[in-house]
C-alpha cells in the first residue's frame, strides 16, 4: 500500500506541473485491490499515464492488470495476464510501454523457468487495441538457460518500436 501511495503522490506531483492542473494534492480513488503490489507508472508518447500492478487471482495465481488515467480519474482495471508460476518480489516488477502509434501496448512479467530460486524468464504480451485484448505471451530472453532474467526497462522510440534491456544472469 505504501508503494501505491508513493506512486500516486509522484503522479499528482507530475500533473500539478501542468498549466491546467488541479490543485497540488488531490485525492483519487485507486483502481487497485487492497492486496495489490508492484505498482508501476509509465507514460505513453501522448502523455497518457498507465498504471500496472499485480494482485492475487483466483486460488494461487497472480494477475497483471493496468489502468489508464483519463478525465482526471483512473479507468476500470483491465487484465493483461495471469498465472500460477510467476516470480513476484518487491524489487523486480512488471512494466508497460506504449508504442508511438498510439494503439499498441507492451507489458512484461516474470515467470519461473526452473527449480532454482532465481530461475525465471521475461514474458511479454502485446496489445494492438490499447489493452482491450492481449496476444499470447512470448519469452523475451531467448537463451533457454535457467537463470535470472529481469529488471526490464522499456524505451519507446518514434519509429513504433520499443527498446528493451534487462539483467542477463547467465554468467
Amino acid at each position: 500500500m505504501k508503494h501505491q501511495l508513493l506512486t500516486l503522490f509522484i503522479f499528482l506531483l507530475f500533473i500539478s506541473c501542468q498549466t491546467d492542473a488541479p490543485p497540488l494534492l488531490q485525492t483519487l480513488e485507486s483502481p487497485t485491490a487492497t492486496e495489490s503490489k508492484s505498482p508501476n507508472l509509465s507514460l505513453g508518447v501522448d502523455g497518457t499515464p498507465y498504471l500496472s500492478w499485480i494482485e492475487p487471482y483466483q486460488d494461487s495465481a497472480q494477475a497483471l492488470l493496468f489502468s489508464t488515467f483519463e478525465n482526471r480519474k483512473w479507468s476500470a482495471p483491465t487484465l493483461i495476464a495471469h498465472g500460477e508460476d510467476w516470480f513476484v518480489n518487491w524489487a523486480d516488477f512488471p512494466a508497460m510501454a506504449a508504442f508511438s502509434d498510439g494503439q499498441h501496448l507492451l507489458a512484461h512479467w516474470l515467470q519461473k523457468s526452473s527449480e532454482g530460486t532465481y530461475d525465471y524468464n521475461i514474458m511479454v504480451s502485446i496489445s494492438s487495441d490499447l489493452g482491450k485484448t492481449w496476444n499470447a505471451p512470448f519469452v523475451l530472453n531467448q537463451d533457454s538457460i535457467p537463470a535470472e532474467h529481469g529488471f526490464v526497462s522499456f524505451v519507446p522510440n518514434d519509429n513504433n518500436q520499443v527498446f528493451a534491456t534487462w539483467l542477463d544472469g547467465r554468467n
